[in-house]
This record gives structure tokens, sequence and C-alpha cells, in this order.
């Protein structure tokens, strides 16, 4: 009993004292960058507006970090506790980003603009990426849906 109890407070304190730090706006803005590749380019490439929805969301992306630079501040308020690195295969980009689930790695666009609005973007008061994102999501989920988007 004894060594189970050390063995918990051992195991609770090096978790308590290890926090993560959240990735910077940069890490966060080239991840989204590579997350909307990658699912355009594997699931929606034979749709008629790929190339609408690749230059749309890249001009979000870049028009994210315009805002950014201007009025745009670090995420410093964190409180969550990651895997550790060795825990975690390396992948190219974040691995909790689904790379096998249509649906879900295309409402993950939405998701991930969300959470760069609200952790860096909370002082610009007109920025309306969230929006955009939602929009054109949307449009690609109806496109899909229409059948739109067959090979």
């Amino acid at each position: 009993m004894k060594f189970t109890l050390a063995l918990f407070a051992a195991a609770s304190a090096e978790l308590q004292s290890k926090p993560d730090t959240p990735n910077s706006f940069e890490d966060q803005r080239d991840t989204l960058r590579e997350h909307i590749t990658n699912t355009l380019d594997k699931w929606y490439s034979n749709c008629p507006s790929y190339g609408k929805w690749t230059v749309k969301l890249g001009d979000m992306v870049n028009k994210l970090d315009k805002a950014y630079n201007k009025c745009g501040q670090p995420y410093l308020e964190w409180s969550r506790k990651r895997r550790q690195a060795d825990d975690v295969d390396e992948e190219e980009f974040d691995p909790r980003l689904s790379k096998n689930d249509k649906a879900k790695a295309t409402n993950q666009i939405r998701s991930v603009v969300k959470r760069i609005k609200s952790r860096n973007l909370e002082n610009c008061t007109r920025n309306r990426m969230y929006a955009r994102a939602e929009r054109i999501v949307a449009q690609m989920v109806e496109e899909d849906g229409n059948g739109l988007c067959s090979a």
C-alpha cells in the first residue's frame, strides 16, 4: 500500500511540474495552412470550386497573419498538460488533426481558425476570419454533399 501511494505521488508530482506551453501563433498558422492544403488535396481536388477554395482559404490564413501582426497577442493562459513528446509519433503537423476522416478534417479547419481567433486575436475588434472559415467550410460540405466532387 505504501509503495502504491508513493508511486502515485511521484507520478502526480511529475505531471504537475511540467506544464506545456501553447503553440506560438506562427506554429498554429503554419499547421492550419498545412491542414488546409492536405484536406483540399486529399478530398476536394475533384470539386469544381477547388481552386476558389484554395485561394480563399490561403487568403484567410494570410489575413490572420496580418491581423496578428497588427493587433494580436501571444496566448499565455494555458492550463492543459499535454502528453510527453516521447509518447507521440512525429508527424508532418499536429497529430490531433484528422488525416483519415473527411468530415472531421473539414470541420477542423473551422475549429482551428476559431481557436486562433480566440487565443491570439481577441484584441482585434473587426476580425471576421471565423465567419469566413465557417462560410467556406459550409460551401465545401454542401458541394460535396450534392455530389459535385465525384471523381
